[in-house]
């Protein structure tokens, strides 16, 4: 069987502005190194972004959409990190990275 692939629907993902983007950080009570991490990018990418003087990807922007789909469930779940490291610790674990909650972890709920 041959599968077609002349037509395409056009997928068209929002477009963030610099403010858009920086409130997205806040909403997520990220620093910019934090977001760069949860998006991929470079701290650099995630300045100009915020200056205007870069654009993300449809990629980038669609994780972004992903983000916000998701910002309250991962600004809790971020929020909750330094209780379950405590916790964890007290029970023994010898080490525990505070990076790993990430985007892929709240989306695939």
């Amino acid at each position: 069987m041959e599968i077609s692939t002349c037509f395409q629907p056009e997928f068209k993902s929002p477009e963030f502005s610099p403010a858009q983007i920086s409130d997205l950080r806040g909403r997520l009570g990220q620093s910019r190194a934090d977001f760069a991490r949860a998006m991929g990018v470079s701290l650099d990418l995630v300045f100009e972004w915020e200056k205007g003087a870069g654009k993300p990807t449809i990629l980038q922007r669609s994780s972004m959409v992903r983000l916000a789909q998701h910002a309250d469930q991962y600004a809790e779940m971020v929020a909750l990190r330094p209780a379950l490291e405590t916790a964890i610790r007290d029970r023994g674990v010898a080490q525990i990275h505070s990076s790993e909650i990430t985007l892929k972890e709240i989306t695939k709920q």
